[in-house]
């Protein structure tokens, strides 16, 4: 058995260190990644609270022809519905293609869609 013991604070843990954070690879990995979830959870936020406020103008109403219960639950939870009808198919594509460029497509997909609806001028086709 060993008699170390772990360290308590932080302080106790970067004791002798001759560096500062910036210098270990690990922890500027585990803060960027971090960041990248907060910014994920912000922005998911953010949708939400956009089209809830967007449901309340009836400028938006009107433009959507007064959309049912049913028709405004699709619209909130249509991020979600994609997100389940793909899960059945995203261990296969990892296993044939591999992981990153299972990313890398779903990542493009992604882009094109925001390209898509950042220039729809109305839902009409």
């Amino acid at each position: 058995m060993s008699s170390v013991t772990a360290p308590a604070t932080m302080d106790q843990a970067l004791m002798g260190r001759n560096t500062g954070w910036f210098a270990d690879r690990g922890i500027i990995t585990i803060n960027l990644l971090l960041v990248l979830c907060q910014i994920s959870s912000y922005a998911t936020g953010y949708d939400g609270s956009m089209m809830n406020g967007l449901q309340s103008l009836d400028e938006w109403k009107n433009f959507f022809h007064q959309p049912g219960a049913d028709t405004l639950a699709l619209l909130n939870a249509i991020q979600n519905v994609g997100q389940l009808v793909s899960l059945p198919f995203c261990a296969f594509a990892c296993d044939y293609f591999g992981r990153k460029k299972t990313l890398v497509f779903g990542a493009t997909i992604i882009l094109l869609g925001t390209g898509l609806q950042g220039g729809a001028q109305n839902s009409e086709f």
